[in-house]
């Protein structure tokens, strides 16, 4: 439960600190479930490095980019009131 803090204390509260510790809470929680349900739970668990969440975030920006400056063309055309 304290996990998180901590690695954010400890880690300079960078993005990536933040990452792991999301990912240490996560664990965590699923050690809490019963026996036979621990299995599960940590199957469902994001595996991805830091790095690969970085690359994988980096590859979609220019995607929401596309879309806001569609959103901005069609917000900026006159408006009848």
């Amino acid at each position: 439960m304290y996990t998180l803090p901590i690695m954010l204390l400890l880690g300079g509260c960078t993005t990536q600190a933040g990452y792991e510790g999301m990912k240490i809470s996560a664990e965590s929680e699923c050690n809490k479930q019963p026996p036979g349900a621990i299995a599960e739970c940590v199957s469902r668990l994001n595996k991805k490095t830091y790095e690969e969440y970085e690359k994988e975030r980096a590859s979609k920006e220019p995607v929401l980019e596309r879309n806001s400056g569609t959103q901005s063309h069609l917000n900026s055309g006159p408006t009848s009131r």
